[in-house]
């Protein structure tokens, strides 16, 4: 093999990807922004005069996909829960930044403590209407991506819901050599009309990008969906959001708005922590995909998550954060984090795991999967993970046990 200027050569304790076995040693080819090859030591050959960086401790895996995150909400820092959910609204309403310069400290802060935490590619949630988060990350340029930007409106403010996504839809053009994809995002069926989520499919699928919302997040939104009584609906008296053309969805909101999520824009829809198997399957066949937040639904204090048996059915899952108030740390927002929790607690497989971090999110942003696999091509970047190769226990179950510091190896 020829000597190329800027290869790279990394030698490894093991490599691993969701797409195929791994390897443990094992080797990666790295040229500027793309895998030559991988595999064992033996079947990738160090090529003459790349530059080798050896790794014997680690476990290197493809960078991870974040795919429902709050980064201009990250200076906020944890919080501890007190146990009452709109308390808990109206405490980010009070303590989120305002202005230009203190959004773009914290999604700046954010987009550190992501890479941190191994993230290659997000899902980020951008406040109402805010295009700061998106203009901030295509100017960092490290992570690839969705911005998906917020919109509220029920009842009569539908209309300005949807004039308002409109505009920004014409004054930002898709542009697919964007690193970072701009979309819409209906706050959830508390807050947004089913209009607002009927314009916004209709915007995204014009764009070839995925809408996304929260869903069935709380048994409250369950409450307000079917009948607007309820939390939310006082919440939304206090704050002079309510007035009589607010109407109750009738309904669990999958099933209100599955004529929706049926069109052809593939939602991405974070929580999904109320819906039973039945729901789950009928989601499933709207082609939506979930991202599923472990750490804040035990920070909620919610009931068990179905999404065992939805993986089982083949639902597909991506796995988020969600913001850093409900994080455990705060020196890192990570989805090996997510993933050491449902190895840890739930017993999940270390292979559905990395699915469901790296292949399952990408496709749920609309990207190609093979981003965050370790197959021949373009990559968004490699990390690694220390583990005992002494210890005869598959490696990255090892690193799921005890989820040290990541290193980037290698990035795009």
């Amino acid at each position: 093999m020829s000597s190329v200027k800027n290869d790279l050569y990394i030698l490894a304790g093991a490599i691993q990807d969701a797409t195929g076995p791994p390897a443990r040693p094992g080797a990666i080819h790295w040229r500027r922004g793309q895998i030559i090859a991988s595999g064992s030591p033996e079947a990738v050959p160090c090529p003459g005069g790349a530059i080798v960086i050896e790794r014997p401790s680690h476990l290197i895996l493809p960078g991870l996909v974040n795919a429902h995150a709050h980064l201009d909400l990250t200076s906020i820092g944890p919080i501890p829960y007190e146990g009452d959910f709109i308390e808990w609204i109206e405490m980010v309403m009070q303590r989120r930044p305002s202005g230009r310069e203190a959004i773009e400290a914290s999604v700046r802060l954010g987009i550190e403590r992501s890479l941190a935490g191994g993230t290659a590619i997000i899902g980020d949630i951008a406040g109402v209407g805010s295009t700061v988060p998106v203009e901030m990350l295509r100017a960092d340029g490290r992570l690839l991506g969705v911005s998906f930007v917020e919109f509220f409106g029920l009842g009569s403010r539908q209309q300005q819901a949807i004039e308002a996504m409109e505009r920004l839809c014409a004054a930002h053009p898709f542009d697919s050599d964007e690193r970072v994809q701009l979309s819409l995002q209906p706050h959830a069926p508390y807050s947004a009309g089913p209009e607002v989520y009927r314009a916004a499919a209709r915007l995204c699928a014009a764009r070839g990008v995925a809408p996304a919302t929260h869903l069935a997040e709380t048994q409250a939104e369950i409450e307000f969906a079917r009948r607007a009584t309820g939390p939310f609906a006082e919440f939304l008296r206090r704050i002079g959001k309510w007035d009589g053309s607010i109407e109750p969805l009738g309904a669990h909101p999958i099933e209100a708005l599955w004529q929706i999520f049926k069109e052809p824009a593939h939602w991405l829809v974070a929580h999904v922590n109320y819906a039973d198997n039945v729901q789950m399957a009928r989601l499933a066949l709207t082609g939506s995909t979930v991202a599923h937040c472990p750490r804040a639904t035990a920070y909620f204090g919610h009931e068990p998550h179905h999404y065992q048996e939805a993986l089982a059915n083949r639902m597909p899952f991506a796995l988020g954060t969600d913001s850093i108030i409900n994080l455990d740390r705060a020196d890192r927002i990570s989805i090996l984090d997510e993933m050491a929790l449902l190895h840890c607690r739930d017993r999940l497989g270390p292979n559905v795991l990395l699915e469901i971090a790296t292949v399952g999110g990408a496709r749920a942003l609309g990207l190609d999967h093979r981003l965050v696999t370790l197959d021949a091509g373009p990559c968004a970047g490699l990390i690694g993970v220390e583990f005992d190769p002494n210890d005869p226990a598959d490696a990255l179950v090892q690193v799921l046990h005890d989820p040290g510091p990541i290193e980037w190896v290698a990035r795009a």
